[in-house]
């Protein structure tokens, strides 16, 4: 079990990321982390994985201090991390790289080698193994992070927007993985991309201000959404005049009208009709509530 306590970030200018932030994380289920740009979440993600000792409050695993106590060894030793912007050298091929951070990571011999084609298989970058890391696409990349955080088979597995760069097809690929990997294992997932937490994630933890402020079972949080999400089409002005009182989850403009769902416990419009809640139908009212 991987645990924050009353977690607090000062940044040495006098800036505030987190406040008294407190999440357990266990095995067997994928944990979402989202909120808005600046929120906190990967300082949250690194005070978690022993990068940033926290200001106030204490991070364990196994019930150990990860700063200051024996834990943070045993914690590191157990840890598959995929930071937002992950470092490689452009000049090594894949294959070359997943065998030099294997190495950096412990491993050696035949045991890297096994592992770099195992998690190269996973991840479906054996027609890559050749390419120079300078030579991949966006979505290749970070199929790439994502290979080297399964490099030791970690037990924790903290991930800073994976599916940033990946295509749909690879982003369906992405979720069965993690969701069979989340079966055995303690996983944090951090995405702006809701779809794909509702797709794989058991739990959903939203972070505004450096505050979690909703910490829930996403198909709860979307089950409180029944009745109360409405399509209609209307004209742009009055999709501005919507978006100043409900929230609007999504607009797609055609034609000088719009195409709108909003959250309201009553219809908006005239017109509007009844559909079914999403996850990010829930998260953005859920933003729109706390804001409010």
């Amino acid at each position: 079990m991987l645990e924050a306590r009353s977690v607090g970030v000062v940044y040495p200018g006098g800036g505030t990321a987190l406040h008294g932030v407190s999440i357990r994380l266990e095995p067997g289920a994928v944990v979402g982390l989202v909120g808005p740009n600046g929120a906190g979440k990967s300082t949250l993600m690194r005070t978690l994985v022993s990068l940033l000792r926290p200001t106030s409050g204490e991070v364990l695993w196994k019930g150990e201090a990860v700063y200051g106590g024996k834990g943070g060894a045993d914690l590191r030793a157990s840890l598959g991390y995929l930071p937002q912007d992950f470092g490689s050298y452009p000049g090594l091929t894949v294959e070359e790289f997943l065998a030099y951070l294997a190495y950096i990571k412990g491993l050696s011999g035949g045991t890297a080698r096994t592992r770099v084609l195992e998690v190269m298989d996973l991840m479906h970058l054996q027609e890559y193994r050749r390419v120079r890391m300078g030579g991949l696409s966006g979505g290749t990349r970070q199929r790439v992070g994502v290979a080297q955080a399964l490099l030791t088979k970690p037990t924790v597995l903290v991930l800073d927007e994976p599916t940033v760069g990946l295509d749909p097809a690879e982003r369906i690929t992405f979720r069965q993985i993690l969701t069979t990997v989340a079966k055995d294992h303690v996983v944090l997932v951090s995405s702006h991309i809701i779809s794909d937490l509702e797709a794989m994630a058991s739990r959903l933890v939203v972070v505004v201000k450096g505050h979690v402020a909703v910490d829930t079972n996403p198909s709860e949080m979307v089950g409180r959404m029944a009745g109360k999400v409405w399509a209609a089409r209307v004209s742009e002005s009055a999709l501005e005049e919507l978006r100043r009182v409900w929230p609007v989850t999504r607009f797609t403009r055609q034609g000088g009208e719009a195409l709108v769902r909003v959250v309201s416990d009553t219809p908006p419009v005239p017109n509007a009709s009844l559909v079914d809640p999403s996850l990010e139908d829930a998260y953005f009212a859920a933003l729109h509530s706390l804001a409010g």
